[in-house]
């Protein structure tokens, strides 16, 4: 049972506590933020999955946090009680430090061991969650932002490179060059056009492209040898008005939260941790003990054709 004084050391550590663990937490939520804010910029994210994201990194957050935030609170709690002397009644009513400290005492070690269960059991889901999250919106959730000047292969299967953007949201484009990825034994195309027009289409997943006053240059190499490849003549079309519909239902449909990254330590438990040593251990003890005999047998391979053949020198006649 909890003494009077033991509830009233309890509450003026948690006052301090919750303060400083809010603070604390949201300066390391910042410089995460801070550090990644490279992979959220323009990438099309909805506030749902930004809040999601930091979610995980916060969980995440709170192993480093904590022991910090008690060792503060500790500080501050023992500051209130000496600047108000009440450190000092309570030794001149006979009770000693160490009967003091022991209620904060208490509290360390059952939040200790919380938190050791929760670092083991919870965090490292929440990291794989996080770092796949991460990976997935730096690899495959780019934004379709188009830089003047610059080839852009963000449009799935193709490469762009606009001389110029306008109008209010970048829907006007100047000087074209779209060029379709193929390989050798693939049609080639490329278009070029002196302007062109974004507009919106009737399906989300496609990006519609009107093009005005270009050329249209195809090589139809596809399933021709060398020889019909090296005769080929260049194909080139003017048009006037052309439309392009893009596909990028990869880059807006895809699922930022698919797992792709499982195998890390960071991701296991304790007990998880010790069997994949003890499995490693074991692997690399099987792979020295095969180089091991790898070598020896070759070894000793060499070792009898060198006996052998001094044997056969030995036993030639001399003439």
């Amino acid at each position: 049972m909890l003494k009077i004084l033991d509830r009233y050391i309890i509450k003026t550590f948690f006052g301090p506590f919750f303060f400083i663990f809010s603070v604390l937490f949201f300066i390391f939520i910042v410089n995460i933020i801070w550090i990644q804010l490279g992979q959220f910029m323009g990438k099309g994210l909805s506030y749902w999955q930004i809040m999601k994201l930091l979610f995980y990194l916060g969980v995440s957050v709170i192993s480093m946090v904590l022991p910090l935030t008690i060792l503060l609170a500790s500080i501050m709690s023992f500051g209130e009680f000496g600047e108000r002397y009440e450190l000092a009644a309570m030794k001149a009513a006979g009770i000693s430090l160490t009967r003091v400290m022991m209620p904060l005492l208490g509290v360390t070690v059952i939040m200790s061991i919380i938190l050791y269960f929760f670092s083991n059991n919870i965090i490292p889901d929440f990291q794989r969650k996080a770092r796949n999250m991460l990976y997935n919106i730096a690899q495959t959730k780019p934004a379709l932002n188009f830089t003047p000047g610059q080839f852009i292969d963000q449009i799935p299967g193709n490469m762009v490179k606009f001389d110029k953007l306008s109008g209010k949201n970048d829907e006007n484009i100047e000087g074209v060059f779209v060029h379709k990825k193929a390989s050798s034994y693939e049609n080639q195309q490329t278009i070029v056009a002196k302007r062109g027009k974004f507009i919106p289409a009737a399906n989300k997943n496609y990006l519609k492209l009107v093009l005005y006053d270009g050329y249209v240059y195809d090589d139809n190499f596809a399933g021709k040898g060398e020889n019909v490849r090296l005769k080929q003549p260049d194909q080139a079309i003017k048009f006037d008005s052309l439309t392009s519909h893009f596909d990028v239902s990869e880059i807006i449909n895809k699922a930022i939260e698919e797992e792709k990254i499982t195998e890390d330590y960071r991701f296991q438990t304790f007990n998880e941790i010790n069997k994949t040593i003890d499995k490693a251990k074991s692997d690399n003890d099987r792979f020295f003990t095969n180089v091991n005999n790898d070598v020896l047998n070759q070894t000793n391979s060499v070792i009898s054709y060198m006996d052998s053949k001094q044997n056969r020198s030995k036993a030639k006649p001399k003439q």
